[in-house]
């Protein structure tokens, strides 16, 4: 199959679009871990790699999220779990329903937001170890996002022996750009990964051998999503499927209904507008 002309990127940092430069999911299927997965489809890294097929294993300690993921990735295995050193049962925080990607195991990272405090329940805590262990696939990559509690998931795997191609971890504190990857990332370094990327937000690592899996990319793949990449945020996705709704509903509109066509043309008007403004700045390096 061949590379889409566009692809979605439904990542916060479009994340997904380095890694398919990377991984070419179009080509062949292949596996993740996720670690933190979150909603399926809203900042999700691994949504654009379900599309085309590849299937992973998705780590989610909020039942809200983790519902949402056994729906809607039945092909996936899914467990509401969270990862740290041991076996356990811990607190997590959980963020307000706007900002559900806060939450955290870290208790001074549970900000209120707006007023909202956090929501404290309990989670299962299991080893990344048990998970690669039992994983019934090879692993491409892995995925973390855990809002400070970096260290305990890292110093959870044996990544020597994991055979784990490459790995993206989010590496600044919640809700600041103050890095965090001093304390975990020496870790990946002796176990013979080498650091490839920082894209402001997430670091982006791969065992030493990797590059002689990149057969056909460029020869330095390890740079930030850009407009080259071309690919369509999901949020822009959604519009401009809007705009194509409202485009057919005013087509099949009674002209006789005048006041309701000069207001769905008026929505119509503003939707486009939109839509076309914020291709412009897409289309000149500024998606993110």
């Amino acid at each position: 199959m061949n590379r889409p002309e566009i692809l979605v990127s439904y990542a916060q940092n479009h994340e997904d679009i380095v890694l398919a430069r990377i991984f070419e999911p179009w080509k062949r299927h292949g596996h993740w871990i996720d670690v933190g997965a979150g909603h399926p489809v809203f900042d999700s890294v691994t949504k654009l790699f379900s599309d085309f097929g590849w299937t992973g294993i998705n780590l989610e300690p909020l039942a809200e999220e983790f519902d949402l993921l056994r729906t809607e990735r039945p092909d996936d295995f899914n467990l509401r779990v969270a990862v740290g050193s041991s076996p356990c049962s811990a607190p997590i925080f959980e963020g307000p329903p706007e900002s559900r990607g806060t939450s955290t195991m870290i208790r001074n990272f549970a900000y209120e937001i707006d007023g909202e405090p956090y929501k404290t329940s309990f989670v299962n805590v299991l080893p990344l170890q048990s998970i690669v262990d039992a994983a019934q696939w090879p692993i491409d990559f892995v995925k973390i996002d855990v809002e400070g509690y970096e260290t305990e998931v890292i110093n959870s795997l044996d990544w020597r022996s994991a055979s784990i191609e490459l790995v993206v971890i989010e590496s600044t504190s919640p809700n600041s750009s103050v890095p965090t990857y001093r304390s975990w990332e020496p870790l990946l370094l002796e176990a013979g990964y080498e650091f490839r990327l920082f894209d402001g937000l997430n670091r982006y690592y791969s065992r030493s051998d990797f590059a002689r899996h990149l057969n056909g990319l460029l020869s330095d793949p390890w740079y930030p999503a850009t407009a080259q990449d071309s690919f369509l945020p999901f949020q822009l996705k959604q519009l401009s499927d809007q705009v194509q709704h409202l485009q057919t509903n005013v087509q099949t509109l009674s002209l006789s209904n005048q006041e309701r066509l000069d207001y769905i043309q008026s929505l119509l008007s503003r939707l486009k507008f939109l839509e076309e403004n914020v291709l412009e700045l897409t289309q000149i390096g500024r998606a993110h």
